[in-house]
């Protein structure tokens, strides 16, 4: 934890040094992005999985969780794909449309 808040230290060091007024914005607000900024990036240093692949594991959990809610089972792994593929198939179609 305390790493954590050290990285967020750093952020308002590096807002400090990179803010220019001429932004034309207050420096609370640069301030606040550049250390969530830097302590998101922090975070994420200390997870040793990829993003794409915890956004993949998101979206499984989530379309086994909605499967399961509609069929009121448990959901094989194929049909947990099934589900993930279709709705890439209709979102490609959405925006080529």
């Amino acid at each position: 934890m305390e790493d954590l808040i050290q990285s967020g230290y750093l952020g308002l060091l590096e807002a400090r040094t990179h803010y220019d007024c001429q932004f034309n914005c207050k420096f609370s607000t640069y301030a606040k992005i550049r250390i969530k900024g830097a302590m998101l990036d922090f975070l994420r240093k200390q997870d040793w999985i990829p993003r794409h692949v915890a956004k993949a594991n998101r979206s499984a959990n989530i379309a086994r969780i909605e499967l399961e809610q509609i069929h009121l089972r448990k959901i094989s792994t194929y049909e947990i794909s099934s589900y993930l593929q279709k709705g890439e198939s209709l979102a490609h179609n959405d925006m080529s449309n």
